[in-house]
């Protein structure tokens, strides 16, 4: 199968939107995972520890606010596209986006046979999220609006059950769901099936896409 859709965008090179290189980790797990090409996969293997790498330098800058998203989505809660992309709520949907990264990166070589890669990419997404811990308020989860609530469910990041209630809460208000385009709401959807929450998910397909009878 030729894997047009990873090797058509300058993968092997630098982008000034850091959250793409988080989904695009995901994207090559979700590659391998569905058609269980190996060659594919240790062909990414040195680009996804760069790019695990990079996720881990860009730690710091996330957690101060200094680190420039350029574009996290277009709903004006996470920016307004590139107008103002590293607001609080942009950088916990970065930092999150990285840990879920990381963890399906690690699944990935884990089950592709390569323990090292695997280990040191879970090894990151730990490192990541316990420095976070010390640098975010105690009460994060309270913070957090819909989209960030939505990125922390998915990453599956380690959370008392107060912690996890409060972030189904937030997915539970149908008003706050739909976001500025079905770019942005993709990832609600995401957290929303993170959560067990498949009526609120199949109502959001519905007002956002249309595509489902009631």
């Amino acid at each position: 199968m030729e894997l047009n859709v990873i090797k058509s965008s300058n993968w092997q090179h630098d982008d000034d939107i850091q959250w793409y290189w988080n989904l695009w980790m995901e994207m090559v797990a979700e590659v391998y995972m569905h058609t269980g090409n190996l060659t594919f996969l240790r062909e990414m293997q040195p680009f996804v520890v760069r790019r695990a790498s990079q996720a881990m330098d860009n730690l710091q800058g996330s957690l101060n606010g200094t680190l420039d998203l350029v574009f996290v989505g277009d709903d004006d809660r996470i920016g307004f596209g590139f107008e103002q992309s590293s607001i609080p709520e942009a950088q916990s949907v970065y930092r999150f986006s990285a840990i879920a990264a990381l963890q399906a990166a690690a699944a990935a070589y884990q089950k592709g046979g390569d323990s090292a890669t695997a280990a040191a990419l879970s090894a990151n997404a730990t490192k990541l999220w316990d420095i976070s811990q010390q640098h975010i308020p105690k009460d994060w989860y309270v913070t957090l609006g819909v989209h960030a609530a939505a990125s922390a469910l998915h990453s599956g990041v380690s959370m008392n059950s107060q912690q996890r209630q409060v972030l189904v809460e937030t997915l539970s208000n149908p008003a706050m769901l739909p976001s500025h385009s079905p770019f942005s709401t993709y990832f609600i959807l995401r957290g929303l099936s993170a959560a067990g929450l498949g009526k609120e998910a199949l109502d959001l397909v519905r007002r956002e896409w249309f595509l489902l009878p009631n």
